[in-house]
């Protein structure tokens, strides 16, 4: 296989190969669109309390700059100053022409030097401008194309300025709120960094450079070009539409809270209903997110589609180009996992999909198990160890189904063992089988374990599945599985949310909680350290304990607790997504209790 894991690199999968592959594209890219290629205008501001001693700075910078410039003829005329509503900056500008992009960008291989020209002369034609100044109570900094954009910083009198635009309506309902931090992306902006069917077309407009870096025959560029055409037009029909997004935080008596607004369009997000499997998180886990998609119908059958088309592709074009032996092998290995490819394409299709077309989806990480070490053959902690339990729990609209879908992924995995076993005899032992899970009834539904008894991991770790007739629950924890399935509504531990209304998403963390979990883990690790470092080795007979807090080592235990009661006093967390009629709103909440003061 060297000879076609070699041709893989050339085209880009090696390091090597993949940075000079990334260089040639990006300038392709810059060369195609030389015409597009600005200077941004960025601009920073820092409130000030001391004008007075900010204009005597500026004058000395001012005056710095242009003792250095006024030795270069070139840039005698570089340093200006201008007024700018609200206040004055001090302005050095640099032409592109100067600055030797020749060294810069000199040639690049694949890349045709009319093409890096045209990149240069774009560079060159481009001004590049510091500002920097006092405008109002700010101190700003800025750098552009010039200093234009400044004058847009202060709207005039009586005049209408950003913040009383569409976007920014709902800030103004919070006027009476302890403002602490506001962000704002236009529309504008939002179209120009987003994702878009463009970037696949810029990469269809290169098959032809692709194809001939890797020596690829004849025809390869053109169905390479064909096929990722049809990418982009399955890519358009699911791409959001950017909008502007709004976001802003302010401080209340219990916390800090905040909202983000987003107007773009055709999101995934499905906010039309509530979300049921808020109340299959465990009651009150430490971390929880839960939402509801809204697939499209054929996104699935898509994503196969592309993916047959790639793999024929390099079929196609890229195996020819490896030797007799290894194309013969590989073709074997094909020919023997493409019905069981098949098969699970089927299974999902058929099966996985429908059962779980309500897109509901939770993520939860909770702690409420302990153990006294995590594997028989290291050492026991003094005191039982929070076990972290992560989970994930869907919705079924279709519980038989999903049920069958699980049988045909257990059978089918069977047959992939035995095909490896048959590909490469003594990989798998004779007569190895996946073990069959251990069925129970638990309350709401059935719970299937498959026990890891055998690794020497503590015996409440296993995977299992619990599913009832609405909810399939998978965790390495079977207590957790079962505590999941049974329905209970979540709570967060404060009164921060209730999650009732209609919800798209739903988020909460209990930080004090995970705090709580990662503490007593991270001291155990230390002293296993302290227990090497002392006895030169650690084994299943030893303990952990306190007796090994001494030295340095227990200053260190003493600083460490410091920092977790600080970190203690963010008791709590929420989220809720909701999507409004033109917009997705993002509704953030949390608690901090101060630490008590010491008694004087």
């Amino acid at each position: 296989m060297f000879k076609l894991k070699r041709t893989i690199n050339d085209l880009g999968g090696g390091p090597a190969g993949s940075n000079e592959l990334t260089t040639r594209l990006v300038m392709q890219a810059l060369a195609d669109n030389a015409d597009m290629i600005v200077m941004p205008d960025i601009v920073w501001g820092f409130k000030t309390t001391k004008a007075d001693a900010a204009t005597s700075q500026l004058k000395r910078l001012e005056v710095l700059l242009k003792l250095v410039t006024q030795t270069q003829p070139m840039l005698a005329d570089a340093v200006t100053r201008r007024k700018v509503p609200g206040g004055e900056v001090v302005t050095l500008t640099i032409d592109g022409a100067m600055i030797p992009w020749g060294g810069i960008l000199g040639s690049q291989e694949g890349v045709a030097e009319e093409d890096l020209e045209k990149v240069r002369r774009a560079l060159g034609n481009l001004d590049f401008a510091i500002s920097f100044g006092l405008v109002g109570d700010r101190v700003v900094l800025s750098i552009g194309d010039s200093s234009e954009h400044l004058d847009k910083l202060v709207a005039p009198a009586g005049g209408a300025g950003l913040s009383s635009t569409k976007p920014f309506e709902p800030l103004r309902e919070h006027n009476g709120e302890r403002i602490t931090a506001i962000s704002y992306m236009s529309e504008a902006l939002a179209r120009a960094v987003a994702p878009s069917t463009e970037d696949i077309d810029q990469l269809a407009k290169l098959a032809d450079t692709l194809a001939d870096s890797a020596d690829l025959p004849e025809g390869a560029a053109r169905e390479a070009r064909a096929m990722l055409e049809r990418i982009s037009a399955g890519y358009k029909r699911r791409l959001p539409e950017p909008g502007p997004a709004l976001g802003y935080a302010f401080l209340t008596d219990k916390g800090y809270e905040g909202f983000t607004w987003d107007w773009s369009k055709n999101g995934v997000l499905d906010g039309s209903k509530r979300l049921d499997l808020l109340e299959h998180t465990g009651g009150a886990p430490l971390a929880s997110l839960v939402m509801r998609t809204k697939p499209h119908p054929d996104q699935f059958d898509d994503f196969v589609s592309w993916g047959k088309m790639g793999w024929d592709f390099a079929l196609k074009y890229l195996l020819p180009k490896a030797d007799e032996d290894a194309r013969e092998r590989f073709e074997e290995t094909q020919r023997q996992f493409a019905p069981l490819a098949e098969r699970l394409v089927t299974v999902l299709r058929e099966k996985f999909i429908p059962s779980l077309a309500d897109g509901q989806v939770a993520f939860v990480i909770d702690g409420k198990s302990t153990v006294a070490r995590l594997h028989r053959d290291v050492p026991a902690a003094a005191e039982p160890l929070p076990l972290v339990e992560p989970a994930v729990a869907l919705r079924l609209s279709d519980a038989k189904l999903f049920r069958a879908g699980l049988s045909d992924l257990f059978e089918l995995a069977d047959d992939f063992v035995d095909l490896i076993r048959s590909l490469n005899p003594g990989s798998v032992p004779e007569g190895y089988r996946i073990p069959d899970p251990e069925k129970s009834d638990i309350e709401g539904g059935a719970l299937w374990v498959f026990s890891l008894e055998r690794t020497g991991i503590d015996g409440q770790i296993s995977p299992s599945i619990a599913i009832s007739d609405s909810t399939a629950v998978f965790s390495l924890v079977p207590k957790q599985a079962g505590r999941m399935l049974a329905a209970t509504q979540q709570r967060t531990g404060a009164p921060l949310a209730t999650f009732g209304e209609p919800l798209a998403g739903a988020a909460a963390l209990d930080v004090a909680g995970l705090v709580d979990v990662v503490e007593p883990w991270l001291l155990y690790f230390f002293r296993v350290g302290m227990l090497q470092q002392r006895n030169g080795f650690v084994d299943g007979s030893s303990v952990a304990g306190p007796d090994l807090d001494e030295g340095q080592f227990k200053d260190g235990i003493t600083a460490m607790g410091v920092i977790f009661d600080a970190l203690r006093c963010i008791r709590m967390a929420v989220a809720e997504t909701s999507t409004k009629s033109d917009a997705t709103v993002v509704h953030w909440r949390n608690l901090i209790q101060d630490l008590p003061a010491e008694p004087k």
